[in-house]
């Protein structure tokens, strides 16, 4: 017998794999926040910010590089330039 309990929290788990990360730059997002309006930290705001900006540059960066892995992977199997 399957235990459909197992079954449901599987699913739960898979369902959005990066809420921890979304929730991490979540807090240190509002954490910066606080400290720069309560002039405990003096950074400019690009800094406090960062947290906002630093996931997306990391999917820049990811992907290009899943691009080259596939371009020259494409050029070392088929011999053939990829975008011609």
């Amino acid at each position: 017998m399957i235990n459909t309990e197992v079954v449901k929290n599987e699913k739960k788990k898979s369902r959005f794999p990066l809420k921890k990360w979304f929730t991490a730059v979540s807090i240190v997002f509002i954490i910066f926040l606080i400290l720069k309006l309560t002039s405990i930290i003096n950074w400019q705001w690009i800094w406090v910010l960062s947290p906002l900006w630093f996931g997306i540059i990391l999917a820049i960066f990811f992907t290009l590089f899943a691009l080259l892995v596939w371009m020259f992977l494409y050029k070392m199997m088929t011999g053939k330039n990829p975008f011609h």
